[in-house]
């Protein structure tokens, strides 16, 4: 699993995890307790997540495509409470998992600068 960090406005800086595998999309954070602040995980090339099984609540934000400086922006974010599905975004590059209540709003602009581990022809495109 890759990891990153996600700069958005307001000052808020996230130190995320990138799942590569299968296993560990699947896996996602199922299993956990809860999401400690400033912590979070990216799902590449998703447009939609789920809350099933898991135990806690999240703020998710749904992230465009990169621009040109590298910049995402957040089109549209929900609080999921345990057990619950989203709606796929079809304008959607990725989602973005944060501890429930995190201060991200639709329109912000943020930064995802992940490491290049794991950076072969089948990983995930940034």
């Amino acid at each position: 699993m890759r990891r990153g960090e996600v700069f958005a406005p307001r000052g808020q800086v996230f130190t995320v995890e990138v799942p590569e595998t299968r296993a560990e999309r699947a896996r996602g954070l199922l299993g956990r307790d809860g999401l400690e602040p400033g912590t979070g995980m990216l799902f590449e090339r998703a447009s939609s997540v789920h809350t099933m099984r898991m135990r806690f609540p999240i703020t998710v934000a749904y992230l465009s495509p990169a621009g040109a400086d590298g910049r995402r922006t957040v089109r549209r974010v929900a609080v999921l409470r345990p057990g619950r599905m989203a709606r796929p975004r079809w304008s959607v590059r990725s989602v973005l998992e944060l501890p429930a209540g995190a201060d991200v709003r639709a329109g912000d602009a943020i930064l995802c600068r992940l490491s290049s581990a794991g950076s072969g022809p089948r990983a995930p495109i940034v």
